[in-house]
């Protein structure tokens, strides 16, 4: 996983193309939501993954919707991805 780290999602690559990259290669791999304690797990997950590539650290204290309206990517729940 660090080695993932550091060539793509720390690298110079353009946020649209490391979108692109997480919508066809991270995306699919999360699993179908099943209940509503799952569905705030994937949710952090895919929320935790975009602050990464975007670099947003922790002590930032950007709001979540702030981070999904600078990507553009809608919550993995409310999301028809299946």
């Amino acid at each position: 996983m660090q080695k993932l780290d550091n060539e793509i999602w720390n690298s110079r690559i353009s946020i649209s193309t490391k979108l692109k990259q997480y919508n066809a290669c991270i995306l699919p791999i999360f699993p179908h939501v099943l209940g509503s304690y799952q569905e705030r797990c994937t949710d952090a997950l895919d929320q935790w993954c975009l602050q990464n590539l975007l670099g947003i650290k922790w002590y930032h204290y950007l709001q979540n919707n702030e981070v999904r309206r600078a990507t553009k990517q809608p919550r993995l729940s409310a999301a028809d991805l299946y």
